[in-house]
């Protein structure tokens, strides 16, 4: 469900800016796990925590949707 949120809200934020950014704490590997599965490139660590970056040019995820709209 994570994946689905976080590319829901990045294409989002893609439509209106040409780059969205992530954060997470270097420690954690799922968050970082998840950033990457669709499409974030590590960019920065600023102050222990890694930055990702992604932009209009990153792959498109396959089998992904927003649950939480799904039904709408």
């Amino acid at each position: 469900m994570a994946k689905s949120v976080v590319y829901f809200v990045a294409d989002y934020i893609l439509q209106y800016v040409g780059v969205a950014s992530y954060t997470s704490r270097k420690s954690n590997t799922a968050s970082i796990s998840t950033a990457q599965s669709i499409g974030f490139k590590y960019c920065t660590n600023i102050v222990n925590n890694d930055k990702w970056c992604a932009n209009n040019s990153r792959l498109m995820v396959n089998n992904v949707e927003c649950h939480l709209i799904k039904n709408l």
